[in-house]
């Protein structure tokens, strides 16, 4: 039950620094006292009880007593403002309204006219603290389409408006229909004092989304949280189960490398944007290359190669590790290298030239981690003909990309994991493994691609 009076974490603070100030001046007074009558400390405790406590500290001859007066009354507001919380959460509720037997009876005339007949609809209200809300179901003998569905929700919303009206009765309401082929069932939550409403609107946000089945509706940008660490994704059990949004974060400190794998159109270069918009808003320092140059990263940093000049990118960025390695210099703010499309420029390669890579690209990954230097590279596969299996191994978070994946993916990516290869994932889902979790399935917001586009313009010609 959400009380009206709350006590905020600050007023907690304030309490123990309040208590701690009085404990405090406590004793400084009474040796303050004691040394100045030449008495012991007790003598003074016992003088401080019969001025303040007894007296009331009416008394103005002691000059300790102000300070504790001051002390003690500080105290007194908070720990006041904490026995009024507390007497506020135990009082009882107030009373729900009882719906007269008239309003089951019209909603359930309403369900009738679409109801199956050989099943009778289910009316009835629930009455819990927060919220209470009226909930109707029944099955159908076809499915149910959007359009009937609004229809339905439409009419029961109407009559429990009138039903209001005739009661005279003003509650804020919200209608959450569910539809499963020829099954429906509507929740109508509804407040009736104030001091619910917060809790209200939060548990009809987290019905809405329990009930968007991401087979239906995916995780939109507009549901994600503003958050100020990196986030890889959002964990889909959650977000299936119970509408919560649980964020997977990447430490780059403990986990400084990753890998975006995925097959052609899984998404791996709107993924890149997103990880490139969060490592811009943390000024961060980003040297992207771009290979097949399809201009999807283009224009978003200053540090941008795309074809052949991604070899003298790459070396730059080696070449700048090694004067800071050399320097012992860390970084106060991290540098980045994105490499799109890696296995295409490796197999571009002669063996001689992709073993100078592969030395270079070596020294960087087991080495840089404490210099402040982090690689994502993407591509739609890492094999040891790309890269070989000791630099791979290095990279702790490993991002694949795609509705299923392949034996030879989940082996190489996920090898100590047991992934279902028969599952289908729903759009906008993949795998990811961490160095908390070795195989967990992850769910990515649906993007607004041309205003992600522009705000990493924005960013980019910021940071520049």
């Amino acid at each position: 039950m959400i009380k009206s009076y709350t006590v905020t974490a600050t007023d907690l603070y304030w309490l123990i620094i309040s208590v701690t100030f009085l404990i405090a001046s406590v004793l400084c007074s009474c040796c303050w006292y004691a040394k100045r009558q030449h008495t012991s400390f007790k003598t003074a405790l016992l003088v401080l009880w019969n001025d303040g406590i007894v007296d009331g500290f009416k008394c103005g001859g002691r000059s300790f007593l102000p300070t504790v007066k001051t002390a003690a009354s500080v105290t007194w507001s908070y720990t006041k403002r904490l026995a009024l919380a507390f007497l506020e959460y135990i009082k009882p509720p107030p009373p729900k309204h009882v719906f007269a037997p008239g309003l089951y009876q019209e909603i359930f005339e309403i369900a009738q006219d679409y109801a199956y007949a050989g099943f009778q609809p289910v009316i009835k209200a629930i009455y819990t603290p927060l919220p209470s809300y009226l909930y109707v179901s029944f099955y159908t003998k076809s499915a149910i389409s959007e359009e009937l569905a609004a229809e339905i929700t439409w009419h029961i919303e109407a009559k429990f408006q009138e039903y209001q009206d005739i009661y005279g009765l003003c509650f804020d309401s919200t209608a959450i229909p569910y539809v499963l082929n020829n099954y429906y069932e509507l929740r109508l939550y509804y407040v009736e004092h104030p001091a619910e409403y917060t809790f209200y609107r939060t548990v009809c946000r987290q019905a809405m989304l329990l009930r968007a089945a991401p087979e239906f509706r995916p995780l939109l940008e507009s549901d994600v949280p503003p958050s100020t660490d990196l986030v890889l994704g959002y964990r889909y059990e959650s977000w299936r189960d119970s509408g919560q949004i649980v964020p997977i974060v990447w430490d780059m400190g403990t986990a400084p490398f990753a890998l975006i794998s995925g097959p052609t159109g899984a998404g791996k270069s709107v993924y890149l944007k997103s990880l490139i918009e969060q490592l811009l808003l943390s000024g961060a320092e980003i040297t992207i290359c771009d290979f097949k140059g399809y201009g999807d990263l283009r224009g978003f940093v200053k540090n941008y190669a795309e074809g052949k000049d991604c070899d003298a990118a790459l070396m730059a960025f080696c070449d700048a590790f090694e004067r800071d390695r050399e320097a012992g210099r860390r970084r106060e703010t991290r540098k980045v290298l994105v490499f799109d499309e890696l296995n295409s420029f490796m197999l571009s390669k002669s063996k001689r030239e992709a073993d100078e890579v592969i030395r270079r690209i070596s020294s960087l990954v087991f080495l840089s981690r404490a210099y402040g230097y982090n690689i994502i590279w993407s591509g739609q596969r890492f094999g040891v003909d790309v890269v070989p299996s000791s630099i791979r191994d290095q990279f702790n978070v490993k991002v694949y990309l795609g509705s299923s994946i392949s034996v030879q993916a989940a082996t190489m990516l996920f090898p100590n994991s047991e992934i279902d290869k028969s599952v289908r994932l729903p759009p906008y889902c993949g795998y990811i493994s961490t160095p908390k979790t070795d195989c967990d399935v992850l769910i990515t917001p649906k993007l607004d691609i041309p205003a992600l586009n522009r705000r990493l313009k924005t960013l980019g010609n910021a940071n520049s």
